[in-house]
């Protein structure tokens, strides 16, 4: 856990050129996001930024209403998995404090590039306007099915026929591209 802490502390200016072409998500996460808050203090822009690990190994945790109470402070950025892309558009066009999504496989230079133009507003990528956003009626279906929750519990809290439940899965399901939402369950346990 020492050599952990160890490389989270790195300066950057110590990493080799390959290493700095390394995903946001790597970066931020391995190094810790104040490499991305130097780099925007060098170009004068806003730096006071929450980075969250939006990703499909803590979709439990990151429920609407659990989501909306612990993030509700500040200016967040998502670093999203390309799977949890629908959900994340989602968050940022229905709560105030999620600044932007990134996608967690994009560079750092990208990222800094981005949150520097943005300098503090609310803004999205424009290629990420044009991804499926997930509905609020899916969101709450979602919420339901990784709570455990069976459909016809989920359908009866919504004032939904069970069928039509089944029907937002699927689409829920293609927006994530997944065959199936089962599918979710699966990336969720996997062992990282």
């Amino acid at each position: 856990m020492k050599d952990r802490h160890l490389l989270m502390e790195r300066d950057m200016d110590s990493v080799p050129e390959v290493e700095k072409q390394a995903s946001l998500r790597q970066l931020c996460f391995t190094f810790g996001t104040r490499e991305i808050a130097r780099q925007l203090k060098i170009r004068e822009s806003y730096t006071d930024y929450k980075f969250i690990d939006f990703d499909e190994r803590i979709l439990n945790p990151i429920s609407t209403y659990d989501f909306a109470l612990e993030h509700c402070w500040g200016k967040c950025v998502l670093v999203s998995s390309k799977k949890l892309l629908p959900l994340a558009i989602f968050y940022y066009h229905h709560f105030w404090f999620v600044s932007t999504v990134i996608e967690a496989d994009r560079t750092l230079d990208f990222s800094v590039e981005w949150l520097s133009s943005l300098n503090g507003i609310k803004g999205l990528i424009s290629s990420m306007s044009r991804l499926p956003c997930l509905s609020w009626v899916e969101v709450v279906i979602l919420d339901g099915f990784m709570a455990g929750k069976s459909i016809s519990i989920i359908a009866r809290s919504l004032g939904k026929h069970p069928k039509t439940v089944y029907g937002y899965r699927k689409r829920i399901a293609v927006k994530m591209g997944l065959k199936k939402l089962e599918n979710l369950i699966t990336l969720t346990t996997m062992d990282y």
